[in-house]
C-alpha cells in the first residue's frame, strides 16, 4: 500500500508479474464459458454426422446424441424447431441442426457465414441459385453454460433450395477443415473465412446483385484484385473445368473498377460487360462467380471439397437417350418423384 513515483512496470518484480499473468490467463477474461448456438437448417440434409470442437452438423433427430456434448437435452425435442418440449407456439421441423460454440451468439453467428458459405461451394453452379418458393424458416437456439436458454425466430439460414444440400462422409474431409481456420489468428486463415462470409452473403442474391459480393470474396483471399490477376489465374489453373486467358481474365476482373468504384451504377450499364459478351459470348455474371468458387476451393480446401454429383443425371441422362418415358413407365407403384407426387408421362 506504499505509494511509489515509478511506473508499476519498475515497481513490480518480475515474478509478481509472472503470477498476474498465469492468473489472467486461467480467469475467465480469457478463458470465457462457451455457448451452445443452434441453427435449424432446411434445405441441407445430412447422411453422416460430422462433429468437431467448435461446430458439428448433424441430422435433426441425433441432436441428443451423447457426442454433441450437450447436457440436459431432457427437456428438448430435437426434430422441432424450437426444440423446446413443452412449446405452445409456433412449431417448424428442421431437416439438421448446425450447432456452434463460441463466448457470445455473436461470434457464433459469424462462424455460421463462413460454414455456410463453404457448404455453398458444393452444388453445382446450375443448382447454387436455383430456389423454389418451399417454406423456409430460421432461428436460434442458445444454450448457455448456466443452463439458461434463448430461443428466437428469425431469416432462414440458407435460400429455399430446389434441391437439398446432401452432407456424406466424403465431405468429412474439408469440413474437417473448417475448425483450425475458424480458430486461426494468422492473417491468412482470416482472409479465407472473411472470403467464405462474403461468398455466404452472395449465396440468395440475383446476379447482378452478388456480382461485387464476389469481388469482395476475391479481394478478400489475395487482397487489391487489380493486383492479383496472376494469382486468381494460379489458383483456378488447380482445377481444369474452367480455363481462362489472360486477357479474358484481365477484362473480366476490370469490371469490378465499374461497379464498385461508381463506374457503374448497375453492372449492366458497363461497357466492359457488354465488350466481354461481345468478345467471350458468355455472360461475365456466372463466369466471376466460376472463378471465385473454384479460388475458393482451391486456395482454402486444397481441392478436398468437390463440387457435388447432379442429383438429376439419371433423369438427363435418360433424356438424352430418349428413354425418359420409359424410365418412367417401369416405376413402382406407389413411387414418387421425391416432391410427394406421384410420377406421370406429363409431368
Amino acid at each position: 500500500m506504499r505509494k511509489f513515483e515509478c511506473s508499476y512496470s519498475e515497481h513490480v518484480s518480475k515474478e509478481t508479474k509472472a503470477a498476474l499473468a498465469d492468473a489472467l490467463a486461467g480467469s475467465s477474461i480469457f478463458n470465457p464459458p462457451l455457448e451452445l448456438t443452434l441453427f435449424p437448417l432446411v434445405p441441407i440434409r445430412v447422411e453422416e454426422d460430422f462433429h468437431s470442437s467448435p461446430f458439428f452438423l448433424v441430422q435433426a433427430k441425433t441432436l441428443g446424441d451423447s457426442k454433441t456434448g450437450i447436457r440436459g437435452l431432457a427437456g428438448l425435442d430435437p426434430e422441432e424447431f424450437p426444440p423446446v418440449s413443452d412449446w405452445n407456439g409456433r412449431k417448424e421441423r428442421p431437416s439438421a441442426w448446425l450447432g456452434i460454440r463460441s463466448p457470445i451468439f455473436q461470434a457464433s453467428n459469424k462462424m455460421k457465414a463462413a460454414i455456410l458459405g463453404a457448404l455453398a461451394l458444393t452444388p453445382l453452379p446450375a443448382y447454387r441459385h436455383q430456389f423454389s418458393m418451399r417454406s423456409m424458416f430460421g432461428g436460434r437456439c442458445t444454450l448457455d453454460a448456466h443452463g439458461g436458454m434463448t430461443t428466437s425466430y428469425g431469416d432462414a439460414h440458407t435460400p429455399g433450395m430446389s434441391e437439398d444440400i446432401v452432407i456424406r462422409a466424403s465431405d468429412h474431409a474439408w469440413l474437417s477443415m473448417l475448425p483450425g481456420k475458424l480458430s486461426a489468428s494468422d492473417g491468412q486463415a482470416r482472409r479465407q473465412v472473411r472470403a467464405l462470409e462474403y461468398f455466404y452473403r452472395a449465396w440468395p442474391l440475383d446476379a447482378a446483385e452478388r456480382f461485387p459480393w464476389l469481388f469482395m470474396t476475391l479481394d478478400a483471399i489475395f487482397g487489391d484484385v487489380g493486383q492479383a490477376t496472376r494469382a486468381v489465374i494460379d489458383a483456378i489453373s488447380k482445377h481444369s473445368e474452367t480455363n481462362f486467358e489472360y486477357p479474358r481474365l484481365k477484362l473480366l476482373l476490370g469490371l469490378r473498377n465499374s461497379v464498385i468504384h461508381g463506374g457503374a451504377p448497375d453492372v449492366y450499364d458497363s461497357d466492359k460487360y457488354h465488350r466481354y459478351y461481345e468478345t467471350y459470348g458468355d455472360d461475365p455474371l456466372f463466369d466471376v462467380e466460376r472463378i471465385a468458387a473454384q479460388c475458393l476451393r482451391s486456395t482454402i480446401f486444397e481441392g478436398t471439397l468437390v463440387e457435388h454429383p447432379d442429383p438429376n443425371a439419371d433423369i438427363i441422362r435418360a433424356y438424352r437417350e430418349g428413354t425418359l418415358r420409359n424410365r418412367k413407365a417401369a416405376a413402382p407403384s406407389g413411387a414418387n418423384d421425391g416432391d410427394g407426387t406421384a410420377p406421370s408421362a406429363e409431368k
